[in-house]
């Protein structure tokens, strides 16, 4: 777990090394996506379009934490943000309808 996590803050990792982080370590990515989210880092985006499709719930949830409220903070992320839920709700992920939700709130906050 420490040598993946010092990986995905210090390197470039692939779509695939991501794909296989996902698999292997979930929790260690979620914590990446908090840490990119909250430093409004671009590798944010990397992070969520290679989630698993069934973690879109928990990652809705985490967002939601994150940018409801301080969307002006985190400009780039709340753009990004709602690229990756618009994808998800358009491939009827498991959890569409919290992203949907949580879309819904970003465009009105």
């Amino acid at each position: 777990p420490a040598i993946l996590r010092e990986a995905l803050r210090s390197t470039t990792p692939t779509e695939d090394d991501l794909r296989g982080a996902w698999q292997r370590a979930p929790e260690i990515v979620l914590g990446a996506v908090d840490d990119a989210v909250d430093r409004d880092d671009p590798f944010a985006a990397n992070l969520l379009a290679t989630a698993p499709p069934e973690r879109t719930a928990e990652i809705v949830r985490r967002l939601s934490a994150r940018l409801l409220g301080a969307t002006w903070l985190r400009k780039r992320q709340t753009k990004e943000t709602r690229k990756w839920l618009a994808e998800r709700i358009a491939q009827r992920s498991a959890g569409w309808r919290e992203a949907f939700d949580f879309l819904a709130e970003l465009s009105s906050s």
